[in-house]
């Protein structure tokens, strides 16, 4: 996988619906005040490789619960509204209006997979009480446990001295996640899970079970089972005390596992923990870096913005920003169409617009743009389509123009051009290669 695409890996755009605990305490304290300036594409300071967004909120601050600094989006936007709720909302009501989006980067060690990029659709710890929703301080992947009981299972809980750095763990679950599990009632039966995803085509799903002996258990026994997920069963699996181990089992169907006690065990299975991951096909990636810079760089010359001008430029891709189209054959999607005609732009050529390498089509027609036609625009070797019409644009027709070997379409009326044309743009024009305007 790309590192974008690790980097998505533990992205999370959630709803707020049920309230999340922390694992102590309920407090919400204010950081230092940002007095950076405002950028689209900033990362919070002090949390390198993630970030966390409140949506709405007026200042960045610190949750001491589960130790994230919250950024508000003031930096990242530059349109939409906020709203405070209305009159009589309780504060839980209040709290399922919030948005919140993060962004936490995993070690694709260990969260991978061959086909995509991974999303987490479910997240459980065994533990009582159930269908809470926990998060934890000591978690670097700040992962959103759900608590959860499986079908006839009893509560196995860790002895109280265990303490975190008494668990090597390589997928660095939270010690709470790791001090109970869930056994057989029975210690014949097994434990068993089921959960459908409704898939329109296909379900592609990675589930990774987590087991950690946190009970000591005499030295003449032994703990050994299998999981089953769907039709795939996994290597027999013993456990050593405060050893955790994980199993990774793929499956392309909806999910339903079994932990099986093996007949040379003498105790029951137990289950800590599990997440189930979801392949998710990116066919695109984000559009060329380059021409992301240039275009940013362009809008903010021009003091453009908009809700229609906001995100990834070309991606998704029926969701591109408006004056622009993309190409999609090759990846990284590149600009090859610019239209700002009739924007009311004023000042000269921006610079940047060299930087659009790809570039097919540039309309900057209808404005109040001056100066002269920059030599800059000699860079655009794929330009098919140059408007600058009705402008106040001054000085010579440059010679440039007839070297740009694609270009098909130049109009240039309604400026306040002087010189005459160039003879080798009259002769493209009388030998029908181009199409050109002057009047």
């Amino acid at each position: 996988m790309d590192g974008w695409q690790r980097f998505f890996l533990f992205s999370v755009l959630w709803l707020i619906f049920a309230p999340v605990y922390p694992s102590s305490g309920s407090s919400k304290v204010a950081a230092a005040a940002n007095n950076e300036p405002a950028g689209r594409r900033k990362l919070a300071a002090g949390n390198p490789g993630s970030i966390s967004i409140d949506c709405g909120v007026n200042e960045d601050y610190f949750d001491e619960n589960i130790g994230l600094l919250w950024k508000s989006d003031r930096d990242f936007i530059s349109s939409g509204e906020n709203h405070d709720a209305e009159p009589g909302f309780t504060s839980l009501e209040a709290l399922l209006e919030r948005q919140l989006l993060e962004l936490h980067h995993v070690n694709d060690s260990i969260y991978r997979s061959k086909f995509g990029s991974l999303s987490v659709a479910r997240s459980f710890q065994l533990s009582n009480p159930t269908g809470w929703i926990f998060r934890y301080k000591d978690d670097v992947f700040h992962r959103i446990w759900n608590t959860l009981r499986l079908p006839n299972s009893i509560w196995v809980n860790a002895t109280p001295e265990i303490q975190p750095q008494e668990i090597n763990d390589s997928y660095k679950l939270p010690i709470e996640v790791l001090r109970t599990a869930a056994q057989p009632k029975n210690d014949l039966d097994s434990l068993a899970y089921n959960i459908s995803f409704s898939c329109v085509q296909s379900c592609n799903f990675y589930v990774y079970f987590h087991f950690a002996e946190i009970v000591e258990i005499p030295h003449d026994q032994r703990r050994v089972f299998t999981v089953t997920l769907n039709d795939v069963t996994s290597e027999p699996i013993s456990l050593e005390y405060l050893k955790p181990q994980t199993i990774i089992l793929n499956t392309q169907e909806d999910i339903y596992f079994t932990i099986d006690q093996t007949s040379n065990s003498g105790l029951p299975p137990i289950l800590n923990a599990f997440e189930i991951l979801e392949v998710v096909e990116l066919p695109l990636s984000p559009t060329d870096q380059a021409d992301v810079d240039a275009i940013m760089a362009i809008m903010q010359s021009y003091n453009i913005n908009g809700d229609d001008l906001q995100g990834d430029p070309c991606v998704p891709k029926g969701l591109s920003w408006n004056g622009l189209n993309c190409s999609y054959d090759n990846n990284p999607p590149r600009i090859i169409l610019l239209d700002l005609s009739s924007r009311k732009l004023t000042g000269e050529i921006a610079p940047s617009l060299s930087a659009l390498k790809a570039i097919h089509s540039l309309d900057l027609s209808y404005n109040k743009l001056t100066g002269i036609l920059p030599n800059f625009l000699s860079e655009l070797l794929n330009l098919t389509f140059l408007d600058l019409s009705y402008n106040e644009l001054t000085g010579p027709v440059p010679e440039f123009l007839a070297q740009l070997p694609n270009l098909n379409t130049l109009n240039l009326s309604g400026n306040k051009l002087t010189g005459s044309i160039p003879q080798s743009l009259i002769e493209k024009f009388n030998n029908g290669t181009l199409q050109l305007s002057f009047m």
